[in-house]
């Protein structure tokens, strides 16, 4: 973890200059030398040198912890006069920027990957205490329970986009069902990735959300499998054939579930917000990037230089966390800069499935240190 010097100024909230696009993009080049060292693992785009961590506390400087590979800016640091609240103001004038292009956008289309989940306990793949970063690392301590994880700040803002007709579809790579416990209908989401809490019949694909059959086996009449003796069935459960039923996540090696859906819904899309995920997994970072003609991309890690690049041309990228931009976009798409996301008041009641004798985690699917059955 490294330590972010920011500074927050209410006052300024609503008159940052505007600027054109082009303008936006240049005012970010700003020179990296003397406040950044290169991480070879999690090295920050020299356009945007340093991560923003707000305090709604105080209008001063302060030090918050923020996992984005920055040296630490200690008070003996020698910055160029204003260049924190330059760096302040920019990130108030993107954050505007995305709020104009969801405004005014015909079609957006969200795509969420683990970033919006970590603040609710769940670790992301690439982050400084991700999944993909800490492989080495014993995971017995990052057990997590999906029947009580609460929604993100992130999650809440995207069930307000589309209350307010402003979202149009969301695509995610994440598999702990926060999207739909948020209240987000199943209609505007596609989980190409699955859904931990689902089940699967392994001979007919159908998807159960709820209502799991108490044997473990497909019930529905069109699977060829009911047509099987029940007690055939049971003995031989683990082959194929018999509607054996497994959690609806998808492997490294599997196809991705609904893509085609996908696919469609991002050809409609004159808008991409991309929220907490790298773009390094095919054909997810195609999907984002290559039809909307704005994108726009917030996480904390690089996702390609040719996406990065393409989002501060036609949109906006911001190396920040998605539940600190999501706030400041949503009071300037509410034009209230006092608004608050409203947060999750639902049930912990949502039913999973768990196959019989398993005692895996979450964690044992995301690294595919298990396998799905």
């Amino acid at each position: 973890m490294t330590h972010v010097r920011a500074f927050m100024d209410k006052s300024s909230l609503g008159e940052s200059p505007k600027v054109s696009a082009s303008e936006n993009c240049a005012s970010m080049r700003l020179p990296s030398q003397t406040f950044l060292k290169k991480n070879s693992t999690n090295e920050l785009s020299s356009q945007f040198p340093m991560n923003l961590a707000y305090t709604e506390k105080s209008n001063r400087c302060e030090e918050v912890t923020q996992s984005d590979g920055c040296t630490p800016l200690t008070n003996q640091s020698k910055s160029p006069p204003g260049y924190l609240e330059k760096i302040v103001g920019d990130f108030d004038e993107k954050c505007r920027r995305i709020a104009d292009l969801i405004a005014h956008s015909k079609t957006l289309v969200a795509f969420t990957g683990a970033g919006i989940s970590t603040s609710t306990g769940l670790p992301d793949y690439r982050g400084e205490n991700g999944i993909r970063t800490s492989k080495k690392r014993k995971l017995s301590d990052q057990n997590t329970d999906l029947n009580h994880l609460v929604p993100s700040k992130t999650h809440m803002a995207l069930v307000e986009l589309h209350r307010l007709g402003l979202l149009h579809h969301v695509i995610s790579q994440n598999i702990d069902n926060l999207h739909l416990k948020s209240g987000l209908s199943a209609s505007v989401l596609t989980e190409v990735h699955g859904n931990a809490t689902h089940a699967i019949c392994e001979t007919c694909e159908k998807v159960y959300m709820c209502n799991f059959p108490c044997n473990g086996l497909c019930n529905d009449p069109k699977c060829e499998s009911t047509r099987r003796p029940m007690e055939q069935r049971i003995r031989a459960r683990t082959r194929h054939g018999n509607g054996r039923l497994r959690r609806h996540v998808i492997s490294f090696d599997q196809p991705l579930g609904d893509i085609d859906h996908a696919i469609e819904k991002c050809e409609e899309a004159d808008v991409a917000l991309v929220l907490g995920t790298s773009l390094r997994v095919e054909p997810f970072c195609e999907m984002a990037g290559e039809f909307a003609d704005s994108l726009v991309i917030v996480n904390l890690q690089k996702t390609t230089t040719k996406l990065d690049r393409r989002a501060e041309l036609s949109g906006a990228r911001l190396y920040a966390d998605c539940d600190t931009v999501m706030t400041k976009v949503m009071q300037y798409v509410m034009k209230d800069e006092t608004y608050q996301i409203p947060p999750w008041q639902g049930q912990h009641e949502f039913e999973s499935f768990v196959p019989e004798r398993e005692e895996r985690t979450l964690n044992d699917f995301l690294t595919g240190k298990t396998s799905c059955a």
